[in-house]
């Protein structure tokens, strides 16, 4: 009799999850089972973009472009989405896209119910798409293909206006009653700022400053960056007295080499910036130029080198000095500088410093 009722229960309980989730139980398939499920999603940031600015802006005289180049990234560095695309396909190949949504977000962190059907997929989720006039999703009908890709104008890339979240994670909706995912955004764009003191730069009348190295797309499906060696990317320029600020929002530069502590084994030189298994040829991460018109009329071009890598969701500031003849000047140990006198697209007066 006991076992009876044990049974009366597990076939009442049984009936009552099959009837909640919509399932056929018999068989166990579940094909046509729909399942309500709960998804939170949170933005995740690096905390050390404000100390950034306070190392590499921490003299009294840099308080004003230090507020200028803060507000200037606010907008970007910030754990508030205004906007989510999410997007479910199956986990088969070619991996179709079976679901797709944009819902508004306003917030650091947001919870959405969806009915789904009981199934496994890969999920993606992208924030702030829609709010930024540059990327766009492409290739979003097929997993392997969805990409953020960062449009050009005039052969150039315009910086970024929103910081960019992303995940890609695979989510197995069940037969469980209120299943609840909780899941984290990181952030896929970066910014670089070059602040240029120009109280001994009495000739130059006018400075143009353009990133390269950058990437110009990524990859949802495997967390890669799509690069074109040629690509230029501009900056925005905001100047407090003889301090001028070059900014700009970006996707991430290639990675450098290891780091010294993962090459200890190997007792491998960490700071010889080249590559053996490439025939020794230099790393080549990044690079700001600098282009100074003289009251002349001549252009004075200066190539800063950067070794150190900029990641995803990080913020990279260096100070430099401008000179008479337009050249840079940098103390930074991490920054490699030639100087291009009376520059023209085709002849070059190389002055190494």
């Amino acid at each position: 009799m006991r076992w009876r009722h044990l049974t009366s229960f597990f076939a009442a309980t049984g009936f009552l999850a099959a009837s909640f989730t919509g399932c056929s139980l018999i068989d166990e398939d579940l094909t046509g089972c729909t399942n309500q499920i709960r998804l939170t999603y949170q933005l995740q940031l690096d905390p050390e973009i404000i100390q950034e600015l306070e190392d590499e802006l921490d003299l009294h005289a840099d308080e004003d472009i230090r507020a200028m180049l803060k507000g200037y990234i606010d907008g970007v560095f910030t754990n508030y989405a205004r906007d989510v695309d999410l997007f479910f396909y199956d986990t088969e190949e070619p991996m179709p896209i079976l679901r797709s949504l944009s819902e508004t977000m306003n917030s650091s962190s947001n919870t959405y119910a969806l009915s789904m059907p009981v199934r496994s997929y890969m999920h993606t989720a992208i924030t702030n798409v829609k709010v930024s006039e540059q990327v766009q999703i492409v290739g979003d009908g097929n997993y392997p293909t969805c990409r953020l890709e960062h449009g050009k104008t005039d052969g150039v890339y315009a910086p970024q206006r929103s910081g960019l979240f992303t995940i890609r994670r695979r989510l197995d909706v069940g037969t469980k009653a209120n299943q609840r995912f909780r899941i984290q955004l990181g952030m896929a764009n970066s910014a670089t700022a070059l602040v240029l003191d120009m109280g001994k730069a009495t000739r130059v009348t006018d400075v143009r400053v353009e990133v390269e190295g950058m990437a110009t797309g990524f990859n949802i499906a495997d967390s890669t960056y799509v690069y074109d060696e040629n690509a230029v990317f501009s900056t925005e320029e905001f100047a407090v007295g003889y301090k001028h600020c070059y900014a700009s929002v970006h996707f991430p530069s290639q990675d450098g080499p290891e780091e010294e502590d993962e090459l200890q084994e190997e007792d491998t030189k960490a700071t010889d910036f080249t590559d053996e298994e490439n025939d020794g040829t230099e790393h080549k991460l990044w690079r700001w130029k600098v282009y100074a018109t003289l009251d002349d009329g001549s252009v004075t071009l200066s190539t800063l080198e950067m070794r150190p890598p900029v990641k995803a969701g990080q913020l990279k500031i260096r100070n430099a000095f401008v000179w008479d003849e337009g050249e840079v000047r940098s103390n930074d140990v991490d920054v490699s500088i030639t100087v291009k006198l009376n520059w023209n697209p085709g002849l070059d007066i190389v002055v190494p410093l």
